[in-house]
This record gives C-alpha cells, structure tokens and sequence, in this order.
C-alpha cells in the first residue's frame, strides 16, 4: 500500500513537477527573456531619443542658417518639417548599428514567445 501511495504519489508529484518545472520553465524564460525584453526596451528608447536629438539638431542647424543667411528666424514649423525629412537617411545611416541590436533584441523576444507557444502546444496535446 505504502508502494502504490508512493507510486501514486510519483506521478501526482511529477505532474506537479512539471506543473512546477513547467511554471519554472515559463518563469525561467521569462526570466531569461526578461533579459532580451529589457535590453529591447532600452534599446528602442535610446534609439528614439538619439532620433529626436537628430531632429532637434537639424532645426537648431536650419535655424542657424536661417539667422545666418536670411537675416530672420525660419518658422519652426518649416524647420521642424525639414529637420523630419533630413532625419530620416541621416538616422538610416548614422543609427545603423543600433537598428541591428534592435532587430537582434526581437528576434531573441520572438524566438523565446514561439519556443514558449510550442512547449503549451505540446503539453495541451499530451
């Protein structure tokens, strides 16, 4: 009796074992995709604000220029628009690598969710 309670207990405790290795696996790579996340989310918001800072050079640029050649301030809204469409290549070009740590970060993110997808799959077949 004690050996069918302990074989009885064997599989309960391998169910709850993997209830629980599979809570840890979840949580083990959350924990582990909790790295790519947060190195993501850094990533995305410096590689934002090095965009703006971009943006805001080149209107202090256009302004410049604007006092310089023109005698009088060009109006933001044009400096503004203009410093938009020169960012875009100059961030192209001078953000490059930045875009490859980026691109890195969500497959990494996206590797961890398909893996985690598959694992449910396949314990909601069994």
């Amino acid at each position: 009796m004690s050996e069918s309670t302990a074989a009885g207990k064997n599989p309960g405790e391998k169910n709850s074992g993997n209830g629980a290795s599979g809570a840890g696996a979840s949580a083990s790579p959350a924990a582990a995709e909790g790295s790519p996340k947060k190195r993501l989310a850094g990533n995305l918001l410096l590689f934002t604000l090095a965009r703006i800072a971009i943006v805001l050079v080149l209107v202090a640029i256009i302004e410049g220029i604007g006092y310089l050649v023109l005698g009088q301030p060009v109006p933001l809204l044009v400096a503004g628009l203009i410093a938009i469409i020169l960012a875009l290549p100059i961030s192209t070009f001078a953000l490059r690598g930045w875009s490859r740590r980026i691109n890195e970060d969500i497959a990494a993110v996206d590797s961890g969710r398909r893996t985690r997808k598959e694992d449910l799959r396949r314990r909601m077949s069994e």
